[in-house]
């Protein structure tokens, strides 16, 4: 996890400090000089979640998932797939993958096992949900 954490601040120290290239904007076809990355995590598929709005008054060129898009600790697939449609269908967040390139962590309750790991039976089936 402290590998994961690294890897991500030294990318994001290492974008976040380029300035000198543009940036397009995939939803106007104009450039930009600046990159907004909005990142979160943790997110209740069955609430809507009050902070979609003021992330998109910020016009992120990209939106991170940090873990944990849904939480779904179940091995029934079906279920899975229910609460991903659901994360999914909330106005404000298509609005999100819409404007922004959306990038995620596959975390623990994403895959189905609240502090799981590799132990999962059900990982390779939960991971193409994911996908």
């Amino acid at each position: 996890m402290h590998f994961i954490v690294t890897l991500f601040l030294s990318c994001l120290i290492v974008v976040s400090c380029n300035k000198t290239e543009k940036v397009k904007d995939t939803n106007t076809d104009s450039e930009s000089d600046e990159l907004i990355i909005a990142f979160g995590s943790c997110a209740r598929q069955d609430i809507d979640n009050k902070l979609w709005k003021p992330i998109l008054e910020n016009e992120p060129s990209v939106w991170i998932w940090g873990g944990d898009v849904i939480y779904s600790d179940t091995n029934d697939m079906v279920l899975k797939a229910r609460h991903y449609k659901q994360q999914l269908s909330q106005d404000t967040y298509k609005e999100i993958q819409n404007k922004t390139k959306v990038f995620g962590t596959w975390d623990d309750h994403d895959y189905g096992l609240n502090d799981g790991g590799e132990e999962y039976e059900f990982k390779a089936e939960s991971q193409q949900l994911f996908l």
